[in-house]
């Protein structure tokens, strides 16, 4: 799938977090785009697990191997 440009992808990112009343800063926003380059498929597998690893009040530990 061909990636979606920063510009027009960010609010929609945006929109979705809000809908699931998770507050998600700009540069974390940016930063999975980065990731995972504005591709779709993938864009959508990151923010489903930073939902999940949300619990309400606070952000649960995501580590990476050492």
């Amino acid at each position: 799938m061909v990636p979606i440009d920063a510009d027009a992808f960010l609010p929609f990112l945006r929109e979705r977090f809000a809908a699931g009343d998770v507050e998600v800063e700009e540069a974390a926003l940016e930063h999975v785009l980065a990731l995972t380059a504005g591709r779709p498929y993938e864009t959508q597998e990151l923010c489903s697990f930073i939902v999940e690893r949300y619990d309400g009040t606070s952000w649960k530990a995501v580590t990476t191997p050492s």
